[in-house]
């Protein structure tokens, strides 16, 4: 090929490198088009990774056959073999475009082993090599290894030249459009990822970019967008409207701006959106642009925030904190008369004790429930403590209070929750002129209140406990029958001790009693047929206590309440809950304790079954001294139950 043809030629690759464009670089084929440029026998295009610190062979040109020999001789495929560049090559070549080695081996050997280097020539016959930088800006890109013939040189110096430094700037113009390629990329990527609106309106106020999240939130196509402006979103809602265009305004004049608005989906639901907008002066056309993200569940969070902070999150109805506040804002000659009306839940704590929090949760639940529809509508009712209610009734004389206290307590009497009748004392002041203090009207109305109490408390709580009676005994027959027979044993023991019909009428009382503290234990527990586990054990044992503690809130129950907590405990001290011993033990508490074993063990409430008289009479004297009061069990076997026997 003479000059002139290998110029063309030159001139025709040239115009194909830069016709690539942004497609992927054939780097097989600029291999191949160097090789015959070149007139060598071999060529490999290797291309540095862009730290410089390595390179990798992207194309090899010559005999494949002979190629493939090459491989297998060096162990690896050449071509995608990634190289660590040597430094004290880099130095060696540094000055050069073109380099030449006289030998395979001068060049390769710190990498292939000189023997391996003679035999990779030999196989080639190949002579010298040539090294040709492809650079640009002094930044290393990439090198062609030419392999000459043996016996030939290389003579195409300017050629190579030429034709490397065109690959130069394809190489950094790919590299470049690969990065703006990536840049696009993560920008699109990030541009419709993000969490909300991104949008840019012209000066029209007219939507000219989106990103998807749009058209996701909205329920509109591209095409639908394209063609909507600003106030599309708000027809018909003037408050959004505002808010938005204020927002623009503040954009416009500070550079951004912000609004909460009300957005209108193409389905017509609305969500709730926070924007931001600022402006942009692109190619001297007015710009705005923003994000629009979702708060539909801040707003959510914030509403429930703002109801807790104002509202009884048990009951629903206002707090102290709103009680208190409504009250200043009422304290006004406007609102007058201006009537207090205070309610304390009668039993709360018997119900508390004996069926549980739960129980005594939907008793307050059903007592606010009940003052709601007694009251009108403008009314404001707060629950201010456990059992404390409150009620400010503006513009409300006395007669007025009277009448809504009445609603409210007929409600009641038709209401339970269980089996207990919802019971609240109500007391009450009117501020009637403008010099009283509204503090003085609280503290009379509570006062009121608490004299109501004292007369309706005990008469509520004495109901209540024959109430939490009548609810053990339909939960449970067994204890029903068992608590009556008791009763009865207790009496037939006073007779036969020679008590008084009224100390005897007291301990029959006690019998009926002495398990109401099971109203506050597991249902399961009580009628599990099988022997108890120790967590078992130790629930029924609370028993006594909860008893105890239900009784002790009745004012003429209180010396029943400690005889109830005593009657589990045993003649040596070993009894629970407090492990009482011999005569310090209550005397009545001693015979139910009598009375109530002898029963469990003749009439089968345990999973042992029922023994005989007999039997449950051995076990009683077995346990005299021991467990029982030694006088009291000959007074119960001889007199009560041998009286019994003759009868």
């Amino acid at each position: 090929m003479n000059q002139l043809s290998e110029m063309e030629r030159l001139i025709d690759i040239s115009e194909e490198l830069l016709q690539l464009n942004e497609q992927t670089i054939g780097y097989q084929k600029i291999s191949d088009d160097f090789l015959k440029i070149c007139g060598a026998k071999y060529a490999a295009f290797n291309l540095f990774d862009e730290d410089g610190k390595s390179f990798t062979t992207m194309a090899i040109t010559g005999d494949n056959r002979i190629l493939k020999k090459v491989s297998q001789i060096i162990g690896y495929k050449i071509e995608e073999k990634k190289w660590k560049y040597d430094e004290i090559m880099a130095e060696k070549i540094k000055a050069k475009t073109i380099t030449r080695f006289h030998s395979f081996s001068e060049l390769s050997d710190k990498v292939i082993p000189t023997p391996l280097c003679a035999l990779i020539e030999q196989s080639l016959n190949i002579g010298e090599v040539i090294l040709i930088k492809i650079s640009r800006k002094d930044i290393m890109l990439g090198n062609f290894t030419l392999l000459m013939e043996k016996g030939k040189s290389f003579d195409k110096e300017i050629l190579a030249e030429v034709y490397t430094r065109q690959l130069g700037m394809l190489i950094t113009r790919k590299r470049a459009e690969d990065e703006l390629y990536h840049e696009k990329t993560l920008t699109d990527a990030i541009f419709h990822s993000v969490p909300g609106m991104i949008y840019l309106y012209d000066d029209k106020n007219k939507l000219v970019r989106w990103n998807k999240k749009h058209e996701d939130i909205t329920g509109y196509s591209s095409e639908e967008l394209s063609k909507m402006s600003l106030l599309d979103w708000y027809k018909g809602d003037e408050k959004s409207q505002k808010a938005v265009l204020e927002g623009i305004s503040r954009a416009i004049e500070g550079g951004f701006g912000d609004a909460e608005a009300q957005l209108q989906k193409k389905d017509g639901t609305k969500v709730s959106m926070y924007f931001t907008a600022s402006t942009l002066d692109l190619e001297g056309k007015k710009y705005f642009a923003g994000i629009a993200v979702d708060i539909m569940e801040r707003k959510k969070k914030e509403e429930e925030i703002f109801f807790l902070s104002y509202h009884d999150q048990l009951t629903g109805l206002y707090n102290r904190r709103f009680y208190e506040e409504e009250l200043m804002r009422l304290d006004t000659v406007k609102s007058l008369p201006l009537t207090i009306v205070m309610g304390d839940v009668n039993g709360l704590k018997l119900i508390n004790d004996s069926f549980g929090h739960v129980m005594g949760d939907k008793l307050l639940k059903k007592v606010a429930e009940v003052m709601t529809k007694g009251c009108r509508v403008d009314d404001i009712i707060a629950r201010l403590a456990g059992d404390e209610f409150v009620i400010i009734l503006p513009k409300t004389d006395a007669f007025e209070a009277e009448q809504v206290i009445k609603r409210i307590t007929d409600l009641s009497l038709n209401e339970k929750v269980g089996s207990i009748n919802i019971s609240i004392s109500f007391g009450y002041d009117t501020k009637d002129n403008e010099e009283e203090k509204i503090e003085e009207i609280f503290k009379n109305a509570e006062d009121n209140m608490y004299k109501k109490k004292l007369f309706e408390g005990p008469s509520m709580r004495g109901k209540a406990i024959k109430a939490i009676i009548s609810t053990l005994h339909e939960k449970n027959k067994r204890e029903e029958q068992h608590s009556y027979r008791v009763s009865e044993l207790c009496k037939s023991m006073g007779v036969a001790l020679g008590l008084t019909e009224n100390e005897n009428e007291e301990l029959k009382s006690v019998g009926l009693l002495h398990d109401i503290g099971k109203i506050g234990i597991d249902e399961n527990i009580l009628n599990k047929t099988s022997e108890l586990t120790e967590e078992e054990y130790k629930e029924i044992h609370r028993h006594p206590e909860i008893g105890y503690r239900l009784l002790k809130t009745v004012s003429n129950m209180s010396d029943k309440a400690n005889y109830i907590l005593y009657h589990h405990e045993r003649w040596d001290g070993k009894g629970y809950p407090k492990g009482l011993k011999g005569d310090k033990i209550p005397f009545v508490s001693r015979i139910i304790a009598i009375a109530d074993a002898y029963d469990e063990m003749t009439s089968g409430n345990n999973y042992l079954g029922a023994l005989s008289k007999k039997v449950a009479i051995e076990k009683l004297q077995e346990n005299a001294g021991i467990a029982f009061d030694p006088y009291l069990v000959s007074v119960f076997i001889e007199k009560v139950l041998g009286r019994i026997s003759e009868l």
